[in-house]
């Protein structure tokens, strides 16, 4: 007989299924494709590896193919989460001339500390699986979770000052998987560091928390979308500031740390966020 926290598991993994299926069609009823092609993709390939990974383990009780589909899968989605963020950041910086000059270095120099802060901590803390090649894959798991938390928390700490409504589909997007993310990060992690025991105990936490960002994509698409105002000029031009002073940050502690190895001249980055525009 199955234990009630394995029936819970298994009704969750359904209605998960089932949800990212719902909002597969709503994007294509909606031809969300036309502005969000690789949202799209990335939900497509999400029902479908969620349909595969339930067929290994509950019809077939096959856990050779389930880790197969897992971590085969995982590549594939590592290249749709990329596409994912740099469409994100095109429609959140549309139209480009409305920016003033250094947003887009900027944003990208911070997106970059994130990155080498998780990459960091994931050579730090490489993980307790015992299997070598699991703990390679899990490691850059962990990296690729925080990368991404990062990015899209710094986007969506500023959508509304870049002129894009709450209620905007973008919006949606963005705030779905920072959400998810938030929750993502810390089951990694734990699972990371803990070993499978962990994993099994918090994994439906984060099916919870994608589940959650699900929900709240369908209740973006299935409203009418409502249209977006330009960015003010010194609102960017503040975004520009505090994306200086973070990346400033990050440079300042490198160069602390590496001092004896470098010149007396070398200094942060010198960032200008000045009210210029792009050319």
């Amino acid at each position: 007989m199955k234990s009630i926290s394995y029936l819970s598991a298994v009704f969750l993994w359904y209605l998960v299924l089932a949800t990212e299926w719902s909002l597969l069609v709503l994007l294509i009823c909606r031809r969300a494709w036309r502005d969000y092609s690789a949202f799209t993709a990335f939900i497509a390939f999400c029902a479908l590896r969620t349909l595969g990974l339930m067929v290994s383990w509950i019809t077939l009780n096959d856990s050779e193919m389930y880790m197969a589909l897992w971590w085969g899968a995982y590549p594939l989605q590592t290249v749709l989460l990329i596409f994912l963020v740099l469409e994100v950041i095109q429609n959140v910086f549309r139209p480009f001339d409305a920016l003033p000059r250094n947003v887009l270095g900027n944003l990208t120099l911070a997106i970059l500390a994130v990155g080498l802060l998780a990459l960091a901590f994931t050579v730090r803390f490489p993980g307790a699986t015992r299997s070598e090649w699991v703990i390679i894959l899990k490691a850059v798991d962990q990296g690729i979770s925080w990368t991404l938390w990062g990015v899209f928390v710094i986007i969506a700490a500023f959508t509304k000052a870049l002129g894009i409504p709450w209620r905007h589909r973008l919006n949606g997007i963005i705030v779905g998987f920072a959400l998810y993310l938030s929750i993502d990060v810390i089951v990694v992690t734990i699972s990371t560091q803990g070993g499978d025991v962990m994993e099994k105990l918090f994994r439906p936490l984060d099916m919870t928390a994608f589940l959650s960002a699900c929900f709240l994509w369908i209740w973006s698409f299935a409203r009418v979308d409502v249209p977006r105002s330009v960015a003010v000029s010194d609102d960017v031009r503040r975004i520009a500031s505090i994306l200086c002073q973070y990346v400033v940050l990050f440079e300042s502690l490198e160069v602390k740390r590496t001092s004896d190895k470098l010149p007396q001249e070398v200094r942060p980055w010198n960032l200008d966020s000045g009210g210029g525009r792009d050319d």
